[in-house]
């Protein structure tokens, strides 16, 4: 019955900081394949645990793979998420086991200077004081400046049609005003919109703060605020 259900993991409580260090010491090495995401918390765990970290170089796994960082890369293949084109890693496993065997037959001078390496590389980069300087210069940056008294604009006000190029049949104009994230996700329609109607010049609306997000776009004919 349900009283009896093995629960293998939990939210609310997790294990403790001696379970976990006990649980690293376990492993002689840590492999960490992934196919996408932000920064992952146990490759770090594993490094100031002294371990050697195997890690995908792709996306996140670039802060973490490199010899300088404590790390050994993964090589991986390309593939697409459906519907959002979204670039995915499938860690190649030809690769993992030949990683795998370098590290086995690695020396010992060489392992001890790879495990210094990530040890350093988290005291640096993922510590407290670390952090809270880098949410702080974050924080900081988002604060809204002073407004400042707007120029004197000469003439009427601008005509919408003006900062748009000619042939208004050969446009198609993307709105999107919030946020951050939908603004980045509606870019990766992109490619089959212009797929679909490549004689049409895509224009793209959004509030001025997004607008960095869309620089360099190639689909983009003209971002506007």
């Amino acid at each position: 019955g349900k009283e009896k259900t093995f629960k293998t993991k939990n939210s609310a409580k997790g294990i403790g900081e001696n379970q976990l260090n006990e649980l690293y010491n376990c492993m002689d090495v840590y492999c960490h394949p992934f196919t996408s995401g932000g920064q992952e918390l146990p490759i770090q765990e594993a490094k100031a645990a002294g371990l050697i970290t195997l890690v995908t170089e792709y996306s996140c796994g670039t802060d973490s793979c490199y010899e300088h960082q404590g790390g050994i890369p993964l090589s991986w293949n390309e593939y697409r998420e459906p519907q959002t084109q979204f670039v995915k890693a499938s860690t190649c496993p030809y690769d993992i086991a030949s990683k795998l065997q370098k590290v086995y037959h690695m020396d010992e001078t060489d392992k001890y200077i790879l495990i210094n390496n990530g040890i350093n590389h988290v005291k640096k980069n993922f510590s407290v004081d670390s952090i809270v300087r880098k949410l702080k210069k974050i924080l900081f940056s988002l604060k809204k400046p002073k407004p400042k008294e707007e120029e004197k604009k000469e003439g009427g006000p601008v005509d919408f049609e003006d900062i748009l190029d000619k042939n208004p049949e050969d446009r198609i104009l993307i709105v999107m005003p919030e946020s951050a994230g939908d603004v980045f996700m509606t870019t990766s329609l992109l490619p089959s919109i212009k797929k679909n109607y490549p004689d049409k010049d895509l224009y793209f609306a959004t509030k001025k703060e997004y607008l960095p997000i869309l620089e360099g776009n190639k689909y983009i004919h003209k971002a506007l605020e």
